[in-house]
């Protein structure tokens, strides 16, 4: 399976989770999933303290890579979600060295995507189903917040990619490739 099919995968988890994309089968957040990533506050140290995990997560992907988790996720609670990522090799250390918990990480990176969701469907209505209106919206708070970081935070993601692929010669990890 090619390496954008296993991302996609991810992102639809994620999207159902959050209630922007209908999901087969799942079973869906619950009230407490949603009320908890609608208070997450994106702060401008958590944006700090993602980069550092993120940089963390590039050194081994297949393992500390939050969207790992999220491929088998599809009928997992939050916290479900939280402890599997938690559980995998080498996720505690590399959070406790980012300053963040694996609760912080995955509300955040949900909260990210759907405002990163939220922002292509408002450029690009078109691209929005308008029978579905999502079970989880960004706060004006978030948008704004995402919005201040998204340039430095696509920056840091691009630089990291960049290294990633010359590390491996111009190929994904197995784990980001489907093989």
């Amino acid at each position: 399976m090619a390496a954008w099919k296993h991302r996609a995968r991810g992102v639809v988890v994620a999207a159902a989770l959050l209630g922007i994309a209908p999901a087969a089968q799942a079973a869906g957040p619950t009230a407490a999933d949603l009320a908890e990533l609608q208070n997450f506050q994106l702060t401008d140290g958590f944006f700090s303290k993602w980069e550092t995990y993120e940089e963390r997560a590039a050194a081994d992907p297949c393992a500390l890579s939050p969207l790992m988790v999220l491929k088998d996720a599809d009928e997992q609670s939050l916290g479900q979600i939280e402890d599997h990522f938690a559980a995998r090799p080498g996720v505690k250390q590399a959070l406790a060295e980012s300053g963040l918990t694996a609760h912080e990480a995955m509300l955040g990176m949900m909260t990210l995507f759907a405002a990163a969701a939220q922002t292509i469907a408002q450029k690009h209505p078109e691209f929005a189903d308008g029978d579905d209106k999502p079970a989880f919206t960004v706060s004006a708070g978030n948008m704004a917040a995402y919005a201040a970081h998204k340039d430095e935070l696509h920056e840091h993601q691009t630089k990291l990619a960049r290294e990633q692929l010359r590390k491996n010669k111009g190929k994904l990890p197995a784990c980001l490739s489907g093989k």
